[in-house]
């Protein structure tokens, strides 16, 4: 299949969902939901995209849809399909934030980019296996005391050469913390469901390696972190139109002796990939541990070839 022919059919998918969740955005006095107490304008309705995934339809409100000003957010609990719509634009996938909360967050990031490490921080970096060239390629920043980011590594993530977003990790302090995503930061329509880490850089490569956190991919020029555990329909989109060059993904999550629920969000992985994507599939099941436990050489040639399975 020629690639612009494959873009158009991702699009034409792509838009579908869009227009199923606008429509149930529309209709929802119509149509059995209920709401979420803890969470204001939050709505829980049946899933229209479980069955195309390989699941049996079910009544259950499973999707979960959050309705703000100007972005949409939707996440399935069982098939994993999750994306955010913003509202009033003819963009698919907006290239620059808007939302205040987003602006307040990335003024205080970028006003933090190019200051030095403390010397904990840059300790902690270095016990990560992330070297001082990889701490200046990628701008890592820490945040500064009398912030909410105190006592967290600030990793900065590009895509068309801007800084779309950041994600962070607790290297002080009390550590049972939240170490990724702050107050401010993830509640907008620029968050983590539609931005994929090393973007800029992975997407040069034949082959893409689809890892969970930022520090799983930061050592791999041809590997992106999700942010997560599930690709969602944005970040399909990134992979479908602007990884031209790639051919293949390679599915590398945690180990399962890492976290024992791992087989069921690879699964649901690959019926996303395989629904939307138009590239070769393939899982690589660690045997141990994440891809930032792993020497690099020998995650290269030695893990990958022996660990790695053709799904599609």
């Amino acid at each position: 299949m020629n690639l612009n022919k494959s873009m158009q059919l991702f699009t034409a998918k792509y838009m579908a969902v869009k227009k199923q969740i606008m429509n149930i955005v529309s209709n929802l006095e119509n149509i059995p939901h209920k709401s979420v107490p803890t969470r204001p304008n939050t709505y829980r309705v049946n899933c229209p995209f479980c069955r195309d995934l390989g699941h049996k339809e079910k009544h259950d409100f499973k999707l979960y849809i959050n309705i703000e000003q100007d972005t949409i957010r939707y996440n399935c609990f069982r098939c994993g399909t999750h994306g955010a719509i913003e509202i009033n634009t003819k963009d698919i996938v907006p290239i620059l934030p808007k939302t205040k909360e987003y602006k307040s967050a990335n003024r205080y990031s970028t006003a933090t980019l190019g200051k030095p490490l403390s010397t904990q921080a840059f300790n902690y970096l270095q016990s990560r296996n992330i070297s001082s060239l990889l701490i200046d390629k990628y701008n890592i920043r820490e945040g500064r005391a009398v912030t909410d980011y105190s006592g967290y590594i600030l990793i900065p993530i590009y895509q068309f050469g801007q800084e779309v977003y950041f994600t962070t990790r607790l290297y002080t302090g009390d550590l049972s913390k939240l170490k990724s995503i702050l107050p401010g930061v993830s509640h907008t329509i620029r968050g983590k469901s539609t931005s994929l880490f090393n973007f800029d850089i992975a997407k040069q490569y034949s082959e893409v390696i689809i890892t969970e956190g930022a520090f799983d991919s930061i050592r791999y020029p041809n590997a992106v972190a999700l942010l997560g555990k599930i690709i969602s329909i944005n970040q399909l989109f990134l992979l479908e139109n602007f990884f031209t060059k790639t051919k293949d993904v390679i599915l590398c999550l945690d180990s399962q002796e890492k976290d024992d629920e791992i087989n069921i969000a690879i699964q649901k992985n690959i019926n996303l990939l395989q629904r939307y994507s138009s590239k070769h599939i393939w899982v690589c099941n660690l045997p141990y541990g994440d891809p930032a436990e792993y020497d690099v050489e020998s995650f290269y040639n030695n893990i990958l070839p022996r660990y790695i399975q053709k799904i599609k």
